[in-house]
């Protein structure tokens, strides 16, 4: 499912997609028992009356519960074989310091002493590296942690024994903690 936007597998999304498929259903059973089927404007077909109505909208229907049904089919495939209940970017949440990484500390931050947490969403490439980027929260704001993110967020490489826990393509939240170690410079 490369390509597919990581929004569809909202929880929300998913719960409009289920309805859709249960109000299909209803729809059929409901008007292969009464020989009635209600059109989009109200319009109600019957089966022995209106024959080409009543076909049109039912297959119509067949068709939208059909779909709503696969989309529903591919989620769950997707989340028994990806991990999707649980966090991508827990990978990610306490990587080792490395001394590479302290040019990118705010100047203000550790002039203040200050410590932040930044969340970045970004997308896995084919080389399981990170791009596309984006702040998805930043704290605390004002001192040019998401920045600083950004630039340590590109030179993040997914570890071998969790390639397979992501697809290429899918976006995964990748937070980075900013804290001033005790005895003062600078980590991430």
């Amino acid at each position: 499912m490369a390509g597919v936007d990581p929004d569809w597998y909202h929880p929300v999304t998913m719960a409009g997609v289920v309805g859709s498929t249960v109000l299909g259903a209803w729809r059929l059973w409901s008007s292969g028992r009464s020989g009635e089927i209600v059109g989009r404007v109200g319009d109600t077909y019957s089966r022995a009356a209106e024959p080409l109505g009543y076909w049109t909208h039912y297959l119509l229907t067949a068709l939208f519960t059909a779909a709503t049904a696969m989309a529903c089919a591919i989620y769950i495939f997707e989340a028994l074989t990806r991990g999707m209940t649980a966090d991508p970017a827990t990978w990610f949440l306490n990587p080792a310091p490395d001394a590479s990484y302290s040019g990118y500390y705010p100047q203000q931050a550790d002039n203040e002493s200050v410590n932040g947490r930044v969340v970045l969403r970004c997308r896995v490439t084919r080389t399981y590296s990170l791009e596309a980027c984006v702040v998805q929260s930043e704290q605390p704001p004002g001192y040019g942690f998401g920045a600083a993110a950004l630039g340590i967020g590109t030179t993040r490489v997914l570890p071998p024994q969790d390639r397979p826990k992501v697809r290429v393509g899918q976006y995964v939240n990748f937070p980075v903690i900013f804290r001033m170690p005790p005895g003062g410079g600078t980590s991430y």
